[in-house]
């Protein structure tokens, strides 16, 4: 079924956004939100988001997945800082179109790592204002909705025109077993501008961080091996970071 659907996907050929949420709905049976938030967070590639919306199921047992049940639901931040307004009013809100950026990461390897619970991480997240302006003094990347793991609501950002930022959140990730999706946007006086960043990560036990961790350690350490046969590697066993530093590859 998962081969059909995949292959399904990826006969579509549309870049409209409104016309992708749209089939891929349609062809998943989820609802336009649910579809919505797996398409962007997987920037809009149609493959990725489906192999993400069928591991996501699989990983719950469930027929059927809607990530935005359970999520922290925030409020958003004005500049102003008046108490902000509700999470769906963002979405009413248009995106400046004075100031333009592009969002370099790539947040795969976060996808698709076991975390465990409570377990730090260090977010580098970085950006390119493509426009021919300046950002301007008050530019902010605010915390918009879902999950925020104990991070920053707002972060000063100051990019010139063609200059690219790095961007450094410190996360936590959830108490409990499960997957999370959160996302930031840049923000100005004259609203919104740039795609969502979207963090989307998956919380294991205890036991089964620490044995996925040790996988990709053994993995590493014959991938090393296989690249230089005459020196010695030593895999570090039954060793769970107490950290991570999750740093953007340039596309």
């Amino acid at each position: 079924m998962a081969e059909d659907l995949l292959q399904m996907f990826q006969s579509i050929t549309t870049s409209d956004h409104d016309e992708l949420v749209d089939q891929f709905a349609h062809l998943l049976q989820l609802d336009a939100e649910t579809a919505t938030f797996f398409l962007e967070s997987c920037n809009w590639n149609v493959e990725t988001a489906a192999n993400n919306y069928l591991a996501t199921m699989e990983a719950s047992g469930a027929s059927s997945v809607n990530p935005m049940e359970g999520m922290d639901t925030a409020d958003d931040l004005d500049m102003e800082d008046d108490g902000g307004t509700a999470n769906r009013q963002q979405h009413q809100q248009p995106n400046s179109a004075s100031y333009q950026a592009q969002f370099i990461s790539d947040l795969s390897a976060t996808q698709n790592t076991l975390f465990a619970p409570e377990m730090p991480v260090q977010m580098q997240w970085s950006f390119v204002n493509t426009g021919n302006e300046a950002w301007p003094p008050e530019t902010r990347l605010l915390f918009a909705q879902g999950t925020s793991f104990k991070g920053p609501e707002q972060i000063p950002v100051a990019a010139p025109a063609g200059q690219r930022i790095d961007v450094y959140a410190p996360l936590c990730m959830p108490a409990e077993p499960g997957s999370y999706a959160g996302s930031w946007r840049l923000h100005c006086s004259q609203g919104f501008f740039g795609d969502p960043v979207w963090v989307v990560v998956n919380v294991g036990t205890p036991e089964a961080a620490a044995a996925f961790a040790l996988q990709q350690q053994q993995q590493q350490t014959a991938a090393a091996a296989a690249a230089d046969p005459s020196k010695p590697q030593f895999a570090e066993n039954n060793r769970q970071p107490s950290s991570a530093v999750v740093e953007d590859m340039d596309l």
